[in-house]
């Protein structure tokens, strides 16, 4: 992962939003990343707790 891409923490946050445990598959993948990318992009947007985020609903 790049440093200004996805990083762990995204990752990590993200499995936070999901049950607490589920079998990886493609379709779970596909729910996962994109709440990871959410992670990164407000990670880089508000300059790592800087700012002040919004809440995710």
């Amino acid at each position: 992962m790049q440093a200004s891409g996805l990083h762990l923490e995204d990752i990590d946050r993200a499995l936070a939003d999901l049950p607490d445990s589920f079998d990886i598959s493609r379709a779970d993948l596909g729910v996962l990343l994109p709440r990871a990318e959410f992670y990164a992009i407000d990670r880089r947007a508000f300059c790592g707790g800087m700012m002040e985020r919004p809440t995710r609903q």
